[in-house]
């Protein structure tokens, strides 16, 4: 009985729930935490683990391959383009739209959120995209074949894309795929690819 008196005094700060209700707090991992307990507590720490870290790939997965998108607009008449959802004093730029897709582009989220950036750009009538891939530091065949879908989409409307915060693996990749005029004209700011827009002739 000693003995397991002082064991329970030694866990007593391990059984406070702040731990399960701070990731309802913050919006991140709701399931997780307590799926993780759940799985310790029925097949052992070890099998527990294991499943806790397979649902947190799961969970990583869903949302890589789901991203969501933002429209951005310009703060002022800084140099500054921000998610106009979450910043109200951001404005749209006339005659053309920006996306940003959240998350890296590759073969399971490409042609999804492209072919919504095609759908949003054709509602909004703007003749000219920008299209931000901050998030992408490379791109595999999928995505870039996808991009190389949305640009032909757009010139057929007698439109524009311009890719903006392009990385350099991105700009060779999409170089050897055969879309080296994107990969020239694509430039490492927001900025720059609505200035770009803004003094370059539209391309039919």
């Amino acid at each position: 009985p000693v003995l397991a008196a002082v064991v329970v005094a030694a866990l007593t700060h391990a059984l406070s729930p702040a731990p399960l209700l701070r990731p309802w707090k913050v919006g991140r991992d709701r399931w997780t935490a307590p799926a993780a307990a759940l799985g310790v507590l029925s097949l052992g720490v070890l099998d527990g683990l294991l499943v806790a870290v397979g649902l947190s790939l799961a969970q990583l997965l869903y949302r890589l391959a789901h991203p969501s998108l933002s429209k951005l607009g310009q703060l002022g008449t800084s140099h500054d383009y921000v998610d106009m959802a979450a910043h109200d004093t951001a404005r749209a730029v006339g005659g053309l739209a920006i996306f940003r897709p959240n998350a890296p582009l590759f073969f399971a989220n490409a042609e999804t959120v492209l072919g919504l950036v095609a759908r949003r750009a054709q509602g909004l009538g703007v003749p000219v995209v920008v299209l931000s891939l901050e998030e992408s530091d490379d791109l595999d065949t999928t995505a870039a074949e996808a991009i190389g879908e949305l640009h032909a989409t757009l010139a057929r409307r007698g439109g524009r894309l311009i890719l903006a915060r392009t990385h350099d693996r991105a700009r060779a990749v999409l170089a050897a795929s055969g879309l080296g005029d994107l990969a020239r004209d694509a430039t490492f700011s927001v900025a720059d690819a609505v200035a770009l827009a803004q003094t370059a002739p539209r391309q039919a």
